[in-house]
């Protein structure tokens, strides 16, 4: 007998659940969502059912303005425990990793040790993912700096997350100005670091007349960038205002 009583108490609970829940989609069901009968609120403004070509209006849908979506880039990447700076050339396979390099180093031997990351990328596409310089390496090497790995290409999350973003050429500059809505940070020239009429730009080890030495060619690169990352580490207070 007790057997049967618990059957049936279990039989009588699942008829209340059952009941509770056609209760609960009979309500979500409402059309009439918004009386304040149902539990249930849902937006309507965009929908009415009568016109279907024009339920979803582009005044019911809120767009971020661009100031605004400067505040959601920087939410989502930029970090809080590294200062960034980007170094940007037309491949990313030799100018900006010999910068970013250097400047490591150069921070290296600073009060900013270990408070600022540096990393090089570059603004064109087809270069992704191409091996570095062979002959900027061996450059590299006699100065007692290493470059390895592979180049690539800038994304929006890394403009976005720069504090300060140094441009080394005029693609990488014009690569700059067509995502300038993403930028939080300073764009500079590294010619800008270098002495008054320099060049902004740092030749380009492959674009070289015939007749120029090639090994004196990346020697003036390799001096030319050092020396304006050494000039960039004395600006650092004034552009990151420390």
């Amino acid at each position: 007998m007790a057997k049967i009583y618990f059957f049936v108490s279990i039989l009588s609970l699942s008829d209340i659940r059952f009941e509770y829940i056609m209760t609960l989609l009979r309500k979500m069901n409402n059309t009439d969502n918004t009386s304040s009968n149902s539990p249930f609120k849902f937006p309507t403004s965009g929908f009415t059912g009568q016109n279907p070509e024009k339920d979803f209006d582009s005044e019911s849908i809120l767009m971020p303005s661009a100031s605004q979506r400067r505040v959601i880039l920087h939410h989502r990447y930029h970090s809080d425990d590294l200062t960034s700076i980007l170094f940007l050339s037309k491949r990313g396979m030799s100018r900006s990793p010999l910068a970013r390099e250097i400047m490591r180093d150069v921070i290296s031997e600073s009060s900013y040790f270990g408070r600022i990351r540096t990393f090089a990328r570059g603004v064109t596409k087809a270069y992704d993912q191409c091996p570095l310089d062979g002959r900027m390496k061996r450059h590299c090497g006699a100065i007692g700096i290493s470059i390895n790995g592979f180049s690539r290409f800038s994304t929006l999350p890394d403009l976005a997350s720069a504090e300060i973003i140094v441009t080394l050429d005029q693609e990488s500059d014009n690569f700059v100005e067509n995502h300038a809505e993403v930028i939080l940070g300073h764009v500079r020239p590294l010619g800008s670091f270098l002495p008054r009429g320099s060049s902004p730009y740092v030749s380009d080890p492959y674009e070289r007349p015939d007749d120029e030495n090639v090994d004196e060619r990346y020697e003036t690169i390799v001096s030319s960038v050092k020396l304006g990352c050494e000039n960039l580490l004395s600006e650092l207070p004034a552009l990151l205002q420390v």
